[in-house]
């Protein structure tokens, strides 16, 4: 008997909580995701060669502003012939006998429609962080300035508000709140993958927010892009991160 499958895509930018994530919910037993594959995170975007990896758009903290990397279901015509390719490398790396499949890369951010529309199934967590933290945690892989990877983030997730109507099942998620309230959170995940929840211990998950979040911005805003920040309950002055507001969908 062939167990039910529903696809499950982390969706958040290099150092946004992604990896941390993605272990969490391995811890299911309904769950598989990658493990040992010997690649970066054991991301899905490095065990096939179908979709272009983060690298070929300059990588952690740049990619989101080339268009190649922004793919969308109008996209799916010139991956056609080459998608069965890509389901059988990952299918090839799941537990069989675990029916809710996980996969995490950065570009899913801004690929979400593309995967909705190649696996009719999916349901995505989109993780997000404070992009002050996010900024100054990459620096140790990217030579740009914290003002372009601060703004790396803002187009990311201006491009992932945009396509966020088109999604059909997805929840959206802190890594701050993950950090204040773990299980409470992460009922949102359990709830979009339609399982039973998982208690969690505390200790999964670590909030290092502290060791970037030491001084405000060095940089201004225009009013567009302070609204979007907003939007997450984000400011560029301590405390940086609101909690007095429900966040997310």
């Amino acid at each position: 008997m062939t167990l039910p499958r529903t696809h499950l895509f982390i969706c958040g930018l290099h150092r946004s909580g992604t990896s941390a994530l993605h272990e969490i919910l391995k811890l299911h037993p309904a769950i598989t995701g990658f493990s040992g594959t010997g690649k970066p995170k054991d991301e899905g975007q490095h065990l096939q060669s179908v979709i272009g990896v983060d690298g070929n758009f300059g990588g952690p903290g740049d990619f989101c502003f080339h268009d190649g990397a922004h793919l969308t279901e109008w996209d799916v015509g010139a991956y056609q012939a080459r998608l069965p390719k890509l389901m059988s490398s990952w299918e090839a790396l799941w537990a069989p006998d675990r029916p809710i499949r996980v996969e995490k890369s950065p570009p899913n951010l801004i690929r979400s429609r593309f995967l909705q529309a190649v696996f009719g199934d999916a349901r995505f967590v989109f993780i997000v962080r404070h992009p002050l933290a996010v900024a100054r945690a990459t620096r140790k892989w990217s030579h740009a300035s914290e003002e372009y990877l601060f703004r790396h983030w803002l187009e990311g997730h201006r491009l992932m508000m945009e396509d966020a109507p088109h999604i059909q099942r997805s929840c959206c998620i802190r890594y701050e709140d993950l950090a204040a309230d773990l299980n409470g959170t992460l009922e949102r995940v359990w709830r979009v993958a339609e399982t039973p929840g998982l208690t969690v211990h505390g200790d999964s998950f670590s909030d290092h927010n502290p060791n970037y979040l030491d001084a405000s911005a060095r940089f201004q805003l225009s009013a567009v892009e302070l609204k979007l920040l907003a939007s997450f309950g984000y400011e560029l002055e301590p405390p940086f991160t609101r909690f007095d507001q429900r966040f997310g969908w």
